[in-house]
């Protein structure tokens, strides 16, 4: 798959999630084999993916483990913003052949509620009651601007940055966390 923004077809988007499950057990983690990434309805390939359970699980058994080198963080977790997790995971999307980054690459982009429509957003806080964060496009974008010196006209660095706002907690993005 060449580096591009989109939404990967239902079999090439097979083919990323098992070569990025792959890579992941190949450096280290683990993944419990009672639960498969499958598409929500299985009578149509064209339904998001998610983490299922396919058989029976204990309470507290373990799902997966992520070691620490596999996941995006800061060095400095406790007086970090987003800054060096967007600037690491735009450079690991430009890695070439990287199954996260070509994962990651064939997720939908610009899904956060700022790229939305107004009657999107207010959709969504009719239903919801509260906007979801980030909630400003204009802001985000000044934000990664001139605090992370990003450039916003990069479509690279920008999906980059919504991965990292939307899926990573406190500026720490874990493979395969997102997709449960």
């Amino acid at each position: 798959m060449s580096m591009r923004l989109g939404i990967a077809s239902s079999l090439e988007g097979e083919t990323l999630i098992n070569d990025f499950v792959e890579w992941l057990i190949a450096n280290g983690a683990y993944i419990n084999n009672k639960v498969k990434i499958k598409h929500m309805d299985e009578n149509n390939k064209a339904s998001p993916l998610g983490l299922v359970a396919i058989a029976d699980m204990d309470a507290g058994e373990k799902i997966c483990q992520i070691p620490p080198h596999l996941i995006i963080m800061p060095d400095d977790i406790q007086n970090s913003d987003d800054c060096p997790t967007i600037k690491a995971t735009c450079n690991m999307l430009t890695e070439k052949g990287h199954p996260w980054a070509k994962y990651l690459l064939s997720q939908t982009h610009r899904n956060t509620p700022e790229f939305w429509s107004e009657n999107g957003r207010f959709m969504l806080k009719k239903m919801t009651g509260d906007m979801l964060p980030p909630q400003y496009i204009d802001e985000t974008l000044e934000e990664l601007e001139s605090e992370c010196h990003g450039d916003v006209n990069d479509p690279i660095y920008l999906h980059a940055a919504m991965l990292v706002k939307s899926r990573a907690d406190y500026s720490v993005l874990v493979p395969f966390y997102g997709m449960f």
